[in-house]
């Protein structure tokens, strides 16, 4: 059973109207979400210059000065200092022997989240479930393949956070700490999880892992001060300032960003009118103490999305993209519970 068990008839009506809005509404704008070709803003110059700048950091170039320079020589805005994303990933992948071991380290951790979700999802639902939810995931971890996805931050970080998940779902509260911090240290926009999974140790009474939580958000704010420092002596009189990320995009730029999956990359775009909201709606009804992070998570980006991110930002989606799998798992039996009592006719157990 779901939440939506015990939800009153009203509170379900609200829920199934705010479900029918968003469909109705993404369908409408799918024009606005994806441009034909010819209108489309390509973000494939970002994962581009990483490439170059892993590469040359694997010929023993200094990252700063790489950076400084590709931003430069590329046309991008030095200002502010978040426009020089953080150095982690890019200096662990261009200390390997070979950049295209990054690719390979990446569908490592893919594997094992994916491992870690099946142990997870056996021991709730049992054996069919778990199988049905690992080969949803496949969708959006596939990627973690691909010769050039690898090179973006926020693939990187949004995998860690759904290896976060599953291992505090699996009781591993330490290495869904570290795990976590390590993909904020990755990309900033992990902070969103970080700080619902500390309140959430909080609330729970947590000590260690609320500590543990605060210890990561110190270390991450240590080195993005160090990061804001070292990127402000390098800037010039002539570099330029970028457009402001709060561009109020709307439900359509959370489209945009939905579409980072194997599956659906190939499959007709309207199909992500149903697939976004249909996943918050499972990941909503989702039972027990998983529940209620991916919900959360998956609820902050989609909130943060219709407020921040350009039209050439659409791969921030790679932050969240794991989640809706198991949203989408989890959004049959949320939507049976939801129209089951909104005909009144309640699943509970006689008492």
């Amino acid at each position: 059973m779901t939440r939506f068990v015990t939800m009153t008839r009203r509170d379900a009506g609200l829920i199934a109207c705010v479900l029918l809005l968003l469909i109705v509404y993404g369908l409408a704008s799918l024009g606005q979400a994806f441009p034909p070709r010819e209108e489309q803003v390509t973000d494939g110059e970002d994962v581009r210059m990483y490439q170059s700048v892993i590469e040359r950091i694997h010929a023993d170039e200094s990252y700063y000065a790489i950076v400084g320079e590709e931003l430069r020589s590329r046309g991008y805005a030095s200002r502010p200092f978040f426009n020089w994303r953080l150095p982690t990933i890019a200096w662990i992948i261009g200390h390997l022997p070979s950049p295209e071991w990054g690719r390979w380290l990446l569908a490592i951790v893919a594997f094992l989240t994916m491992l870690l979700w099946f142990q997870v999802l056996d021991r709730e639902k049992g054996f069919p479930f778990a199988v049905a939810g690992t080969l949803l995931l496949c969708g959006p971890l596939l990627l973690c393949l691909s010769e050039q996805a690898f090179y973006y931050h926020e693939l990187w970080a949004g995998v860690l956070i759904a290896f976060s998940l599953a291992a505090h779902a699996r009781g591993n509260a330490v290495m869904s700490v570290v795990v976590g911090v390590f993909a904020v240290c990755i990309r900033e926009l992990a902070l969103p999880y970080v700080v619902i999974m500390l309140i959430l140790a909080w609330k729970e009474k947590q000590g260690r892992e609320m500590l543990g939580w605060l210890g990561g958000l110190t270390i991450f704010g240590l080195g993005l001060t160090l990061h804001a420092s070292i990127v402000s002596k390098l800037l010039t009189p002539m570099d330029f300032v970028n457009e402001s990320w709060i561009q109020f995009g709307g439900w359509p730029f959370v489209m945009s960003t939905g579409i980072w999956n194997a599956f659906l990359l190939v499959a007709p775009q309207w199909i992500l009118a149903f697939i976004l909201p249909l996943a918050l709606l499972g990941v909503l009804g989702w039972r027990g103490k998983v529940g209620p992070r991916v919900a959360l998570t998956l609820g902050a980006y989609y909130c943060a999305y219709l407020i921040a991110g350009r039209a050439n930002n659409s791969y921030w989606g790679f932050m969240y993209a794991p989640l809706i799998p198991l949203g989408v798992l989890y959004a049959m039996p949320s939507l049976r519970d939801l129209v089951l009592t909104l005909w009144g006719k309640s699943r509970l157990p006689s008492a």
